[in-house]
């Protein structure tokens, strides 16, 4: 098994993942997540390493290595502002990347709803969209008490990108990204 040093020299390249991110990982990710990574490492799973670091620090790292990553064209244009980082960051919750039409699907399969309940909001965002303007807060996600992906805030940012055939960035609490990752397989 790799030290962290030789793990941190080994990532020095163009389009590395730098020192400053993986700190980052390490402060934000669970003790599941940090062992996950290191036997991933250990296995040389690169690519699902990369994966996991990037959803956990809500980086993008571009280069053929990270083929596998979510490119910048395939997200949901959401720009965050500092006092909604703020607000998201004092309430615990982290960002992680999803497939958004896997979440709609798993939602109204759950739940037996439609994700959309109001066709004005939609169509709001479509035409916010179309005008190139940034939504600046990230959907609230998180797993029930009855082990069903559920939504406090922002059902229609996540229709809406379902319909782009786009994933999008969620504020999720970090007891919930590993279920939400297998409801999501």
């Amino acid at each position: 098994m790799k030290t962290f040093k030789e793990f941190i020299i080994e990532a020095s390249y163009v389009g590395n993942l730098g020192l400053i991110e993986l700190v980052k990982f390490h402060q934000l990710a669970t003790k599941q997540q940090s062992d996950e990574v290191k036997q991933l490492i250990s296995n040389g799973q690169h690519s699902a390493t990369w994966r996991i670091v990037q959803d956990v620090t809500n980086t993008h790292l571009q280069g053929d290595q990270f083929n596998e990553s979510v490119r910048a064209n395939d997200l949901y244009p959401i720009k965050e502002g500092p006092l909604q980082k703020k607000r998201r960051e004092y309430g615990g919750y982290q960002l992680m990347t999803i497939d958004a039409q896997k979440f709609k699907n798993k939602f109204e399969q759950q739940h037996g709803e439609p994700l959309n309940w109001n066709q004005h909001r939609l169509e709001r965002l479509r035409e916010l969209y179309h005008d190139g303007v940034k939504i600046n807060d990230h959907p609230l996600v998180g797993i029930n008490h009855f082990n069903k992906v559920d939504v406090t805030d922002g059902r229609h940012r996540i229709t809406h990108a379902a319909e782009l055939g786009k994933k999008i960035q969620v504020a999720i609490h970090p007891d919930d990204v590993d279920k939400m990752r297998e409801h999501l397989k």
